[in-house]
């Protein structure tokens, strides 16, 4: 989401010393669809839309059919 919203023009402001920072403790999350993430970051990466492939708009697209049939 991040790649797309850079793409889309969001621009990253830097926090230091200007936000608060809070980081709650919490297990270590499971690592074992780490290589799966990795891929899908890279192919976001590599891409260049903007948009989800299936997203939001694509549920309403769906819901608006399913209404009109």
């Amino acid at each position: 989401m991040i790649v797309r919203l850079l793409r889309a023009g969001l621009r990253r402001k830097d926090g230091r010393f200007a936000t608060g920072v809070l980081h709650l403790w919490h297990k270590k999350a499971d690592r074992s669809r780490l290589p799966d993430n990795d891929r899908l970051l890279d192919e976001a990466l590599a891409g260049d839309w903007v948009r989800a492939r299936q997203g939001i708009s694509t549920l309403a697209a769906e819901d608006a059919g399913a209404r009109s049939a």
